[in-house]
């Protein structure tokens, strides 16, 4: 008996040893997850909560900060936010004149954040490179440094662009933003066509999207893994431009669930005046590849920019209108046709067919109509000139009374049956030099 009781004292003083030594350990442990819980809470203020990133110094004038203050008014861009508490819904009140939480169903789980692929091809940028990189550090604070992915592609540059690149590659580092700068000495080969050419450099800039969607073919990711996958792919020109100008393009592109959503982009020629003094006069830029929804061509005076009386209304207006095909400077894309099944890729038109030699900006439009991906359009506000000298006069443009409220969507219709094209047949050709004509878009030349 006297044994038994032994026996069963010994149990309990071994079985609260145990709990004593599991208590002790979890201790330990919850100390260490606590400090890797701050490393990573650190980490994470490191890329997020550090002082906010100052604006370039055209980008801070007073003018454009009015611009810009009237832009956000009513909290316009908090549903693209970081900021934005898992990632909670906003509608827009038109009566109220504010933005509130979207009521949630129960156990309905708050989105993640969206996930955003910035690719870019520079060359010779010198000028426009110190405003370029701090304005699109300012717009990845703004959607969070883990929310985007860059990739540079730049090849052949004479000047400082490639060590003022290697200096932003440092800062995206600093800011724990995953990013491949590939930096090539080569420059287009001798008796060479420019578009198949630009076509390869604008699948460079996009590498690292095509691996990532190769991985996910494969389905080599871990479960719930989402660093491969993008919401959207922003494309971006050597262009001058402030953060909001990105942001109100992305907000534009979800609100009408557009699949390309372009700016307008800006030329400027001098006009003498009766006293001879010379007046900055503005127009549309890219008229080679804009065409409207009726397939023709953009006019260059913007105040009469398409052959669409509906579309030149909504421009007025400063409203987004619907297109056959747009690029000008920058593009916020739905990343779908370039996955599996349809793996687009950026190309020259079909050699030995009828398809018209157009930009292979123009043809990458055509493809994403002949795949269904047919919401295309143009927010007239957002306008992007190509050097400091013609964002200067834009400041005399900004209208500050205007906000164009985003819930006034656009009303998408079926596309043209043709397109107007101007084509550049021969190699070692700059611009244009076959006949302007009337042309099919919608048909898969490969396959012919």
């Amino acid at each position: 008996m006297a044994f038994r009781k032994k026996h069963i004292i010994i149990r309990i003083i071994l079985i609260s040893l145990t709990i004593i030594t599991i208590y002790i350990a979890g201790n330990l442990l919850g100390e260490r997850d606590g400090e890797e819980q701050d490393t990573v809470k650190n980490s994470r203020k490191l890329t997020v909560d550090v002082k906010p990133i100052q604006p370039a110094e055209l980008c801070s004038t007073d003018a454009r900060i009015d611009f810009d203050k009237n832009r956000e008014v009513y909290g316009r861009y908090l549903p693209l936010s970081a900021s934005n508490p898992d990632y909670v819904v906003y509608e827009y009140s038109i009566r109220n004149q504010v933005y509130y939480y979207r009521k949630k169903e129960k156990n309905n789980k708050h989105k993640k954040h969206p996930r955003y692929f910035f690719a870019a091809n520079l060359h010779n940028n010198e000028e426009i490179l110190p405003q370029f990189m701090q304005e699109l550090l300012r717009v990845f604070e703004f959607l969070g440094f883990e929310n985007v992915y860059m990739s540079i592609y730049e090849n052949g540059s004479t000047d400082k662009t490639k060590e003022m690149l290697e200096s932003f590659s440092a800062r995206l580092e600093e800011y724990k933003v995953q990013h491949r700068l590939n930096m090539e000495n080569s420059k287009r080969p001798e008796n060479s066509h420019r578009i198949e050419y630009l076509a390869n450099v604008r699948n460079k800039a996009l590498e690292p999207y095509y691996e990532f969607s190769e991985r996910k073919r494969q389905r080599r990711m871990f479960s719930g893994d989402r660093s491969m996958e993008f919401d959207k792919i922003i494309f971006i020109n050597d262009i001058m431009f402030c953060r909001n100008d990105i942001l109100e393009l992305i907000l534009q592109s979800n609100n009408n669930q557009a699949d390309i959503t372009c700016p307008m982009d800006l030329d400027y020629y001098d006009e003498t005046d009766s006293s001879g003094n010379k007046i900055p006069i503005k127009t549309f830029r890219d008229t080679w590849v804009a065409r409207d929804i009726k397939g023709d061509a953009f006019r260059k005076n913007i105040k009469d920019i398409t052959t669409d009386s509906e579309s030149n209304k909504r421009a007025e207006k400063g409203l987004p209108f619907q297109v056959q095909c747009c690029w000008n400077g920058v593009v916020v894309l739905n990343p779908k046709p370039f996955d599996n099944p349809f793996d687009l890729r950026f190309r020259r038109s079909v050699l030995n067919t009828t398809e018209c030699a157009a930009s292979e900006c123009s043809l990458f439009c055509n493809d994403y109509w002949r795949l269904g991906f047919d919401r295309v359009m143009v927010v007239p506000t957002v306008q992007v000139p190509y050097n400091t000298r013609e964002f200067k006069y834009l400041e005399r443009d900004y209208v500050n009374k205007l906000h164009v409220d985003i819930d006034k969507k656009i009303e998408f219709v079926e596309g043209p049956k043709q397109v107007l094209c101007h084509p550049l047949v021969k190699n070692n050709t700059q611009n244009p030099d076959g006949p302007i004509k009337w042309g099919e878009y919608l048909v898969d030349y490969s396959n012919l």
